[in-house]
Parts: structure tokens; C-alpha cells; sequence
């Protein structure tokens, strides 16, 4: 069993569990801690992240059930990063609270394809930069309008089993989009400026894509095979593409 007991270490910042077979225990009190680190854990059905935590990784944490942020109410959270993957039975996902993460400029949640079906709702930390998702409960072309935040301009989605055929832009106003759209469409934001494309089996065309894209200087398009008008159709000045 891997515990760690009760009591108060104000000087410690980073905790790291790893490969933890049985129960663990956190009854501890850490009055300063700014990274939490999981990978690949035991029997921790919860966890209730303190307010004090600027960085929080679980992989591979397959007894996690749900996880909930402590005080955010509060908006005392100081949380900027935030990675959850390979979580296949996590449920309960306080996605409700983004909008008070004022800090959190990184997100990356993925393979948990047990978590709450009403995520994503299109709502978002307002300060995010970086986001890299996929394989969820909810099917892609499902998840609507997301209003991504202006801040946005790394995005990474992981297409596997997503259900999408094609790709469009949304307009600043309204979510209209600038390219032509379906139910199996998946609507992205204009502000990008990296953008990477996994395993999205289905899309065969990307070159219009490209062209409402005014800010994006890298594109990376990996595992998707139908992708193939990108070296005859558009020739972008200020791009770098990366075909894998």
C-alpha cells in the first residue's frame, strides 16, 4: 500500500506518485504545493485538487472516477496547466468551473472515454492557449459551436473514432462559418497559429481549410491518410506542413 500520512509539510511544492498498485492514501496536507504528478496509480477513485496547485498530470490512471477543484468558487485558483489522459473510467469532470481557471493557459484532456457527456460545452478558460483533445464520450461533430477563446493558437485534436468527415472555420461573430459544413463537420477557430491533425481517417480535403486560416505558421496532419490535396492545391507562403 503506498501512504502518505497525515500531517503538515509546508515546504514541499512537487508530488509525484507513480506506478502504485494498491491504495493511495492522500490524508497529507501540503500547504505550498504547486506540481502534482500521476502516472499510472492504484486504487484513487477521487481527487480533490488543492487551489494551491499551479501544474496537474494524471496519465494512465484508470481507477480515477472523478475529480473536483477545491475553493474555485473562490477563483483563488492558481492552476496554468492542466493534462488528464488515459483515464478510461473518469466521469466526473468539473468542466462547469473553466471559466473561473482565469490562469490556466494549457489543457490537455484525451482517451477518457468515460467522462460526462455533456463535455465539451463550449465552455472555456478565457486566458487557454494551448489545447490538445479527442477520443471522448461525446462524438466530435456533437460537440457544436465551442467559442473557442481569442487566446487560442495551439490546438492538437486526436481524430480516432472521432465521426469526422470534413473541417470549416468559424466567424468571429455568431459562429457562422467560412467554409462549407455538415453534421460531420468539425468547426475550428480562425485565431490558430499551430494546428495538428491525428488520426482523422475519414477527412480527405484540408486545402480550402487552410485558406481561413490567416494566422496558422504550422500545420502537422498525422495518420490521416485521405489528406492528400495539400501539395497541389495550396501553396501557403508563411507555412510550415508536416505530412506523417
Amino acid at each position: 500500500m503506498a501512504v502518505i500520512r497525515s500531517y503538515k509539510l509546508p515546504n514541499i511544492t512537487d508530488l509525484t506518485v507513480s506506478s502504485a498498485k494498491n491504495e493511495v492514501n492522500f490524508g497529507v496536507k501540503l500547504g505550498s504545493l504547486k506540481q502534482v504528478l500521476f502516472f499510472n496509480c492504484g486504487k484513487l477513485e477521487n481527487y480533490n485538487c488543492p487551489n494551491s496547485v499551479e501544474n496537474l498530470v494524471i496519465r494512465d490512471y484508470d481507477s480515477l472516477t472523478s475529480l473536483t477543484f477545491s475553493a474555485v468558487h473562490e477563483h483563488l485558483f492558481g492552476l496554468t496547466s492542466l493534462e488528464i489522459r488515459f483515464c478510461k473510467n473518469l466521469k466526473l469532470f468539473p468542466h462547469e468551473y473553466f471559466q473561473s481557471l482565469t490562469s490556466l493557459e494549457e489543457l490537455e484532456i484525451h482517451d477518457c472515454p468515460s467522462i460526462d457527456y455533456s463535455f465539451p460545452c463550449g465552455l472555456w478558460p478565457t486566458n487557454i492557449r494551448k489545447l490538445t483533445i479527442g477520443c471522448l464520450k461525446k462524438p466530435m461533430p456533437e460537440w457544436g459551436p465551442q467559442n473557442f477563446p481569442a487566446r487560442l493558437l495551439e490546438l492538437y485534436l486526436h481524430g480516432k473514432n472521432s465521426g469526422v468527415v470534413s473541417f470549416a472555420v468559424a466567424d468571429d461573430v455568431g459562429n457562422t462559418t467560412t467554409t462549407p459544413s455538415s453534421s460531420s463537420s468539425f468547426l475550428l477557430p480562425p485565431s490558430l497559429v499551430s494546428l495538428t491533425l491525428w488520426k482523422f481517417t475519414d477527412v480527405e480535403s484540408f486545402s480550402e481549410v487552410l485558406q481561413h486560416l490567416p494566422c496558422l505558421k504550422r500545420l502537422d496532419i498525422l495518420s490521416c491518410p485521405k489528406i492528400r490535396d495539400l501539395n497541389t492545391t495550396f501553396d501557403p507562403s508563411n507555412l510550415t506542413i508536416r505530412v506523417v
